[in-house]
C-alpha cells in the first residue's frame, strides 16, 4: 500500500523556500562525512551551475530521517551490515582496514557509539584530543600476497543476492563473462 504525501499549503512551501534561501554566501560546503548531523549515513545532494550561478545543497540524510517519521513502513534499519562478497549479514563492526588513509573522525565517533551504545555527543566528547589513537592506514597484503575472497565464493554470493530480488529466477544461472568480475 502506497501512502499519499501530505498535502502542503503553497504559501507555507513559499514561505519556506525563502526562509531557506541563504542570502549571503556560505563559509563552506556540506560535504559527506562532515560531521555537520548526527546521521549515521551522512549524505550530502550537491548540484551547482556555473551557467546559472546557483548551487543546491540538500542533506540528504536529515531528510531521509524526516521521511522516516513520516513514512515509517518504507524504511527500515537493520543492525549488521550486508556482506556482499559472502551475501550474509555481519552483526559486529569491522576493523579499519583502509591501506590508504586513517579511519576518518565520523566513522570512527560512530563506530565507537554502536560498540559500547553511547550517545554520538557523549563519544565526541570523550574523544576530542584522542584523534591521534584512532584506527590507521592499514594494508591489506599479508607479505607479498594480496588477500582475497575466491571467485567462486563471490559469484556464488552475487547468484544468491540476485535470485532473491528475482532477477534470477528458476533454473537460470549467474553468467559471467571473462574479465569482468
Amino acid at each position: 500500500m502506497v501512502t499519499k504525501a501530505p498535502e502542503l499549503n503553497p504559501k507555507l512551501v513559499t514561505d519556506l523556500v525563502m526562509a531557506t534561501t541563504v542570502t549571503a554566501l556560505p563559509g563552506y560546503i556540506w560535504l559527506t562525512g562532515d560531521d555537520k548531523c548526527d546521521c549515521t549515513f551522512q549524505r550530502i545532494g550537491f548540484w551547482t551551475n556555473p551557467y546559472l550561478a546557483e548551487t543546491h545543497e540538500i542533506r540528504l540524510c536529515c531528510l531521509y530521517a524526516e521521511f522516516a517519521k513520516m513514512w515509517p513502513q518504507f524504511f527500515r534499519t537493520t543492525p549488521a551490515s550486508w556482506n556482499r562478497n559472502e551475501a550474509r549479514w555481519v552483526e559486529t563492526p569491522q576493523k579499519w582496514e583502509n591501506e590508504d588513509m586513517p579511519m576518518p573522525l565520523p566513522i570512527w565517533h560512530r563506530q565507537i557509539a554502536r560498540e559500547t551504545g553511547k550517545s554520538l555527543a557523549q563519544v565526541r566528547k570523550e574523544c576530542k584530543g584522542k584523534e591521534h589513537t584512532r584506527p590507521k592506514a592499514k594494508p591489506w597484503f599479508v607479505g607479498k600476497k594480496y588477500q582475497t575472497i575466491p571467485r567462486e565464493v563471490r559469484e556464488k554470493a552475487l547468484e544468491k543476492e540476485l535470485r532473491e530480488a528475482g532477477w534470477i529466477v528458476g533454473e537460470e544461472k549467474l553468467v559471467i563473462k571473462a574479465g569482468v568480475f
